[in-house]
């Protein structure tokens, strides 16, 4: 007959292990929820990846105790270890690099998994570690693929978990491993964005010195055409007058209003044939130019020698955009005569 006290023992002993195991895994539940904000934190105040995968290898090591955390690089089988994203709480390995069969390559492919017990003597000895160390119980390697981490992973090793054990870490890891691929991303993208800014600010800061200097330019110009002593005149491919100065008119007695549109045959004398006028735009034609002395007729009808200059303008393909004529009025030779 069993003694009620130690039926109420035993159930009590029982309701209190259960309880124990309902801590623990609120505990672990805690501390999981605990690692996944600091790395969220750690990691939203960093900018560069490499930092990131620093801070996020540095909380796994520590808030999971896994002595060896490192991010590794895969080319081909060989695993080789990142000095700069390895967190090792027991003694470094001396070499960095070791082999892995297809089997877990392809694994691989498919996500996360546990390097196999038979191939795990041979990592420790590639590691530089001799049978005398303490070998690895279990390994896992899990994908972190990012823009800047292409055929990469995260590799935890432990010499006293079971592989079900360290297998039992892999929802978590998953978890802060998209949020660290996330933040570096966007950190790719930030930066990327950062560099256009400065790319398309330095671009607008050019064109505005070139802009600047154009209108700057272009006031010169303007200052020039309006204030030069030499009459000056604008004509287009046709020869219709486009632009006259102010000096273009004081010397034609022509305004504005009434030379615009018109051509340079309104101010002909009726002095020169037309082999003249032939020979001077066959120069032009052939050189781009023409200067020499001409009888032209003021508005009045009153008929002057003038010194003449005539440039034709083209384009960067060759092709003729204006005649600029520039011309002043010359003594005339009659009067010289006379004299």
């Amino acid at each position: 007959m069993n003694d009620p006290l130690d039926d109420r023992y035993t159930a009590l002993e029982k309701q209190l292990s259960d309880i124990r195991g309902e801590n623990e895994i609120l505990i672990e539940r805690a501390e999981d929820i605990l690692l996944l904000g600091l790395v969220t934190e750690a990691i939203s105040q960093q900018v560069e990846p490499e930092e990131i995968m620093a801070t996020v290898l540095e909380r796994i090591s520590i808030l999971k105790d896994v002595p060896y955390c490192s991010l590794v690089k895969i080319v081909g089988n060989t695993v080789t270890l990142t000095q700069e994203y390895t967190v090792l709480r027991e003694e470094p390995p001396r070499a960095a690099a070791f082999e892995i069969s297809a089997f877990v390559l392809d694994e691989l492919q498919q996500g996360a998994t546990l390097v196999p017990d038979s191939e795990l003597a041979g990592i420790w000895a590639s590691m530089g570690f001799s049978s005398e160390d303490v070998n690895p119980r279990s390994a896992m390697l899990v994908p972190f693929i990012t823009t800047y981490h292409d055929r990469a992973a995260l590799f935890l090793a432990d010499p006293l978990r079971r592989p079900a054990v360290l297998a039992a870490l892999l929802p978590l890891l998953e978890q802060v491993t998209r949020a660290a691929t996330a933040r570096i991303e966007n950190a790719s993208l930030f930066s990327e964005l950062e560099e256009l800014t400065d790319s398309l600010n330095r671009i607008v800061r050019e064109r505005t010195t070139a802009l600047t200097q154009a209108n700057e330019d272009l006031q010169l110009a303007a200052t020039f055409f309006e204030c030069a002593r030499e009459g000056i005149i604008i004509t287009s491919p046709d020869t219709t007058i486009l632009s006259v100065n102010r000096s273009f008119c004081a010397i034609t007695g022509y305004t504005k209003e009434e030379i615009l549109g018109q051509t340079p045959k309104i101010l002909a004398s009726g002095r020169h044939d037309e082999e003249f006028y032939r020979d001077m735009w066959a120069a032009i034609e052939k050189v781009g130019g023409w200067r020499g002395e001409i009888w032209n007729r003021r508005k009045s009808g009153e008929v002057y020698p003038e010194m003449l200059s005539i440039t034709a303008l083209r384009d960067d393909n060759g092709e003729l955009t204006h005649y600029v004529g520039m011309f002043c009025e010359a003594d005339d030779p009659e009067s010289s005569e006379d004299q």
